[in-house]
């Protein structure tokens, strides 16, 4: 068959509504079904032969063309599926991938793929599924990613041996899309808003605007695939429900036609006998026994599969989901009948009874199982992912503009903005989230709601200035009396003393290079630097001190920058300020000590929020960006810090 494929971009939210959620609101498949992308096509095809003929007299259904384009199967719709960085059309993820649920889904994690051979699944103590994602399959060699290890020493044999075998390791990198939430409020027809009877709020999640998706359109004939490559590119596409309300509107690009085309990626190759075959469904798959009640079947029996396929194979073990599917017609203005389906990603492993020949298994993959293959159900992958372990990769979203977009000065600026608040809003509420999964166990000596209202007002007060020393100021020793200190440290955060909690937060946010001339600095005051290195002019002091920002002079010994110059140009007056132990430390522990720790072993805010697994937003050629040590760091990391305190403050008013 010959494939005809392009890429699909959302202009407006979609929403492709599937049978999930409460009745008063709307869920989006994650993708677009092959079944929208036909209806869209077919009304196109239609109206364009009724413009052609006398519109009353016209049936499309009598009509042969009509018919063999969109109901006859000759033409199959497959569903558009996210694209990944590179324009690669992706595919759901099989669900017999499993990964050590402690360590997390996320970039490094290696996957067990239970269907393979040489799969271990007790080598894992607590596995979970991938769930529903999108994936890619990538292979590197060493010699893809070899560096020039000729002049390095010995020493360096381990890594390089550690390199290669990462290098040879395959790896995946995942795409899930971007949701856009609207609530929307219905409204009495005539009156035009809500009333007392009319004013049922509703939800919709849809695709959001700028995803891509990559489709494919399956044609018999040369002729076919020419009118429906034309067909595509007549104009914007008008996708799913509430179009009226600004929903629906796609359009479809970069269609090609190709007769080399294959879904799953991998060359179907001849099974032995007692040999494996791993079918993966790649779509949604409605199959039905043959049995008195005609009921679906919950898996891919192997009197399901076509012959001579289906007597030759025993089914051993099986990774899936079952899912109801639906559907609406436009035409008839009504919901099309339920049916349970086996769902995208399932994946069943059998052994041959008998050779199977690759021809049988390529003829499996281009017809696929099942009913309604016309709009993209049913297709099977065989032996498509032989790897008994992958990699996880990191990978940016799919949400992104395809076409280049000049902007002016100001409208950059507010892009800027745009892309900001975007960001912000997903960082808050994963700032609300980590907020509240902190477990606040105020043991040991406890802190009272004065101590802990008086920090909560420090960091409110340092938030406007983003004045993070402030904060890490109060904590010195030498600013807090006994009895606050020792509340203090019998306090607990999640396990974890709150001074030191408190101290490594707030080091986190300050930019690790003048926290090492910070730090050199406090080892010339405390006389563990040559004098030769404690050279300071007030210019110098005062930089460092503008750099740290706000209140860092209060970290110091001294009242300005001139006065510490004047402590380090003088020994007699250092070794009296080390003698009467005015060096800064919290909870006994120097400075500088804690500064070393901070440095060796970073954590920075958007690490402890999981912010980097955030899909970055872009309009353009604008798009937002974190970085470790900016204004943007300093800020979420007092608002953790305030959240946290309140929420140990409402403990210890409730306990």
């Amino acid at each position: 068959m010959i494939a005809i494929t392009y890429e699909l971009c959302a202009l407006q939210p979609l929403l492709l509504t599937r049978l999930e959620g409460d009745p008063n609101s709307s869920v989006s498949y994650p993708y677009v079904p092959g079944s929208a992308i036909r209806g869209a096509l077919a009304s196109r095809y239609i109206a364009r032969r009724r413009r052609e003929r006398d519109g009353r007299t016209y049936d499309p259904m009598k009509d042969t063309d009509v018919r063999r384009l969109f109901f006859d199967g000759a033409a199959r719709y497959l569903n558009a599926y996210p694209l990944d960085r590179d324009g690669w059309r992706c595919l759901p993820a099989p669900l017999s991938w499993f990964y050590e649920k402690q360590k997390g889904l996320k970039p490094g994690t290696t996957l067990h793929d239970f269907s393979a051979a040489a799969a271990d699944p007790a080598g894992l103590l607590q596995p979970k599924n991938v769930g529903a994602r999108f994936w890619r399959r990538f292979a590197e060699t060493a010699s893809s990613r070899q560096k020039d290890w000729e002049d390095e020493e010995e020493e360096f044999a381990v890594v390089k041996k550690e390199a290669e075998r990462i290098a040879a390791t395959p790896y995946v990198e995942f795409t899930e899309p971007v949701w856009e939430i609207n609530v929307h409020t219905f409204r009495e027809r005539r009156k035009g808003r809500a009333d007392e009877d009319e004013g049922a709020v509703f939800r919709y999640q849809a695709l959001a605007p700028e995803h891509s998706f990559g489709g494919v359109i399956l044609a018999e004939t040369e002729a076919d695939a020419g009118v429906i490559a034309g067909l595509l590119q007549e104009g914007d596409l008008w996708l799913g429900g509430s179009r009226s309300a600004g929903y629906g509107r796609a359009r479809a690009g970069g269609v090609r036609q190709n007769r080399a085309w294959n879904e799953g990626g991998a060359q179907a190759k001849d099974v032995a006998p007692d040999g494996r075959l791993v079918i993966t469904l790649l779509s949604d798959a409605i199959l039905r026994r043959d049995c008195p009640h005609g009921g679906c079947a919950d898996r891919l029996f192997p009197e399901l599969l076509p012959p001579p396929l289906a007597g030759a194979v025993v089914l051993e073990e099986s990774y899936k989901h079952v899912v109801p599917v639906g559907g609406f017609n436009r035409k008839w203005g009504l919901p099309l009948d339920q049916a349970q389906a086996i769902a995208a990603g399932s994946v069943f492993v059998y052994r041959a009874k008998a050779p199977i020949a690759a021809s049988e298994l390529e003829a499996l993959e281009r017809e696929g199982i099942g009913e309604r293959r016309v709009e993209g159900f049913g297709r099977v992958a065989a032996n498509g992912h032989p790897d008994a372990s992958l990699v996880v990769r990191e990978a940016p979203t799919t949400w992104r503009l395809r076409q280049e977009v000049t902007l002016s000065e100001a409208e950059e600026s507010l892009a800027e903005e745009m892309v900001q608040r975007l960001l912000r809003r997903e960082l808050d509420r994963r700032l609300a989230g980590s907020i509240a999964s902190e477990r606040a166990a105020l043991g040991g000596s406890p802190v009272t709601k004065t101590q802990l209202a008086r920090l909560r007002t420090l960091a409110l007060n340092a938030l406007p200035k983003r004045d993070v020393p402030r904060l890490l100021a109060f904590l010195l020793d030498a600013n807090l009396n006994k009895p606050a200190r020792e509340q203090l440290r019998g306090a607990r955060i999640d396990g974890t003393r709150l001074l030191d909690w408190l101290a490594q937060r707030l080091l986190n946010a300050l930019p690790a290079a003048e926290l090492k001339r910070l730090q050199a600095l406090l080892r010339c005051l405390e006389q563990e630097r040559p004098v030769e290195d404690c050279q300071w002019s007030a210019d110098e002091v005062q930089d460092l001190l503008d750099k740290l920002g706000g209140s860092a002079a209060r970290l110091l010994p001294g009242d300005d920058a001139a006065g510490i110059a004047a402590l380090l140009a003088d020994d007699r007056a250092r070794r009296q300020a080390q003698k009467e132990h005015r060096e800064p430390r919290i909870d006994g522990t120097r400075l500088a000590e804690r500064i070393e720790e901070r440095l060796r072993r970073p954590m920075p805010i958007w690490q402890w929020l999981d912010a980097r697994q955030i899909p970055m937003p872009r309009l353009g050629k604008v798009q937002a960006g974190l970085n470790d040590e900016d204004v943007m760091a300093r800020e979420y990391t007092l608002r953790l810090v305030e959240g946290v305190l309140h929420r140990a403050a409402k403990e210890e008013t409730h306990g």
